[in-house]
């Protein structure tokens, strides 16, 4: 069965995106790291769910379609991975990655 080809787009060593490529994606990219901005809501968010049930906390190059709250979200075991760009995070959630950064010495 054919996989995301997210890890030959942005070169990606030992890394492979197990979701199939969605549909109306081009570049044959799964519905979570695809760029078309008209992406199925609902489906987004089956895919997202299925990846937080997973414990799969890589979100390098996920293309959010809208606001996503992690509010309840329990993130345990497993990495957190992620290269934000364009967002917003606000209330506990910004304190926390405040706290992250500093810890990793870098300036916010």
């Amino acid at each position: 069965m054919p996989t995301c080809k997210s890890w030959m787009k942005y070169s990606w060593e030992g890394h492979i995106c197990e979701n199939p490529p969605w549909e109306a994606d081009p570049e044959g990219l799964c519905i979570l790291h695809s760029l078309v901005p008209e992406k199925d809501k609902n489906a987004f968010d089956q895919a997202l769910q299925a990846k937080l049930a997973g414990e799969d906390y890589d979100f390098r190059e996920v293309y959010f379609p809208g606001p996503v709250s992690f509010a309840k979200q329990k993130f345990t075991g497993g990495h957190f991975l992620a290269a934000f760009s364009h967002f917003l995070i606000v209330g506990q959630a910004a304190l926390f990655i405040l706290a992250i950064r500093n810890r990793l010495g870098r300036r916010h």
